[in-house]
């Protein structure tokens, strides 16, 4: 595993495992546990045969809605989902960049970039 080193000052320097010390502890508060748990996110981004959007709030009686469009506008794709996570096949898309939308009621609107590299 490579280590680097890190100087934040000219008093102190970090190595790789410091740092993530100092990173987990900034995280380790209850309020930013929940928001990195309730963080949508798509994976792998680029992608050439199918993305998954996790971390959704989704369930029957309250689906998630996912729509996917092109840097112009046009929707490539548009569905409902349940569950925590969605599977999208963009194997048919060309390459580029798209924005994908989550609209989940009661949870403010999401947009990512999703970029396709075949």
């Amino acid at each position: 595993m490579a280590r680097a080193l890190y100087q934040l000052n000219e008093e102190r320097s970090f190595d790789d495992d410091s740092l993530c010390a100092i990173v987990q502890e900034r995280f380790s508060t209850k309020e930013d546990a929940v928001s990195e748990v309730n963080e949508v996110r798509l994976a792998p981004n680029p992608t050439s045969e199918t993305v998954e959007v996790l971390g959704l709030q989704a369930s029957e009686v309250q689906p998630a809605r996912i729509i996917l469009t092109d840097v112009n506008g046009h929707r490539c794709f548009d569905r409902e989902v349940n569950g925590k996570k969605a599977v999208i096949s963009v194997q048919s898309l060309p390459d580029g960049v798209y924005i994908c939308q989550v609209i989940t009621k009661g949870q403010p609107p999401r947009a990512l970039k999703l970029i396709i590299a075949h």
